[in-house]
């Protein structure tokens, strides 16, 4: 948990530092930025070995609590109106699929295809 409190810490101190000029970042990537240096720069000569299961752990944890947060503030009525394009969409991009694949996959297992 100290790494992760000393990655949020610099990564924050990072991102305001960055903040104004052409390398400005988002505050989270400049943390992911620290977070996978500091783990591969101390893992690699054997200084500090990262617990995967509590890695893990806290990973599981932060997704479940940000996909729980997310649907709570997911306005349906909304979405509602999207409804239709996206059927049409899902509709076009499985025709397209097919009509890509139907082909070669029969030739590939021998097969003969269907008529067309």
């Amino acid at each position: 948990m100290a790494l992760i409190a000393v990655c949020l810490g610099v990564g924050s101190a990072l991102a305001l530092w960055l903040a104004g000029t052409a390398f400005e970042l988002p505050a989270f990537v400049c943390v992911l930025f620290v977070g996978v240096s500091l783990r591969n720069g101390l893992s690699l000569p054997g200084w500090y070995e990262v617990f995967e299961d509590e890695v893990s752990l806290v990973g599981n944890v932060s997704l479940g609590l940000f996909l729980a947060i997310a649907l709570m503030s997911l306005r349906l009525g909304e979405l509602a109106s999207l409804a239709l394009p996206l059927f049409a969409i899902l509709v076009v991009q499985a025709i397209a699929t097919d009509s890509q694949t139907h082909k070669p996959a029969f030739q590939l297992l021998s097969l003969q295809p269907a008529t067309e």
